[in-house]
């Protein structure tokens, strides 16, 4: 369990403070040097980070 909460930490942190990061790594190579990530995208990945990290207060709070 403490892995997993480590995991929806690491995930966490990079989609809410770098959603460019994860855009790059995901669909840079294809969609080719001079693109842009979409500004939903970028939002909707904030957003999943942000759940992944209240997923985690839930499971540190309720016990590892």
């Amino acid at each position: 369990m403490f892995l997993f909460f480590l995991i929806l930490i690491a995930i966490g942190a990079v989609n809410v403070l770098a959603p460019q990061f994860v855009w790059r790594i995901r669909y840079g190579k294809p969609a080719g040097e001079h693109s842009e990530p979409h500004p939903s995208f970028l939002t909707l990945s904030r957003l999943a980070g942000m759940m992944a990290l209240a997923g985690a207060t839930l499971i540190l709070t309720n016990g590892l």
